[in-house]
């Protein structure tokens, strides 16, 4: 199980990520799976940047104050999904063929 520790927002719909079981920070820019769920009322509300900026990170996990969240593992593959020591993790996910 994949933990965020820490978000801050960078602008632009980017976040600084800090994961609890791995070193590095990441900048995960949230903008193309923004863009990919906007027929969705709560995701359309983030487009938005001061919407997009108001969450929390609540166990483990960003929880926007509308009430979306997204899985943290999918935010962890979106920081490092071309990442080639990541792609045997993110096909067991099910988030590469």
């Amino acid at each position: 199980m994949i933990d965020i520790a820490k978000a801050t927002p960078l602008g632009n719909k980017k976040l600084l990520i800090k994961f609890d079981e791995y070193p590095d920070e990441c900048v995960v820019d949230m903008s193309e799976f923004l863009k990919s769920w906007n027929d969705f009322n709560l995701v359309k509300e983030l487009e938005n940047e001061d919407n997009f900026q108001n969450f929390k990170v609540d166990h483990g996990a960003i929880l926007w104050a509308n009430g979306f969240d997204i899985a943290p593992e999918y935010i962890f593959f979106l920081a490092n999904k071309s990442k080639n020591e990541y792609q045997l993790l993110f096909k067991e996910w099910g988030y590469l063929k």
